[in-house]
């Protein structure tokens, strides 16, 4: 069935289907992602060491998303007289946040491209 026109269209879209829940199937109260997770293991396209890597994608990935910006928001200035007094906010929050999100967004890329990819060389 994997020669065919019909079964390369299949196995193509299972692939996307399979990357695309990983990725962005936990913002989908996390049912998509072990959606996405299941169609994993259950593929024999990917290798162990590739099952891995998309396991781990969004806790990973997506996780620092959410809770990177919690560093940047446990800032608290203190406003006296209309001027700021005093700030209680770590000295690397304003490179540390867009930077780890920056990070965690090129490892979805990243992550994304290589599950694409590796059945792609095996047919």
């Amino acid at each position: 069935m994997e020669g065919t026109r019909d079964g390369k269209v299949r196995a193509l879209l299972y692939d996307v289907t399979t990357v695309l829940l990983l990725t962005f199937g936990g913002l989908l109260f996390v049912v998509g992602w072990l959606a996405g997770a299941y169609l994993l293991l259950a593929s024999r396209r990917w290798r162990p060491w590739e099952k891995a890597l998309g396991l781990l994608v969004w806790p990973l990935g997506v996780l620092w998303v959410y809770v990177v910006p919690l560093v940047l928001f446990s800032c608290e200035t203190v406003v006296l007289d209309g001027t700021p007094f005093r700030t209680t906010c770590p000295a690397h929050a304003d490179w540390l946040t867009p930077t780890v999100m920056g990070a965690a967004f090129g490892l979805e890329i990243l992550v994304m491209i290589v599950l694409l990819l590796r059945p792609r060389r095996r047919d």
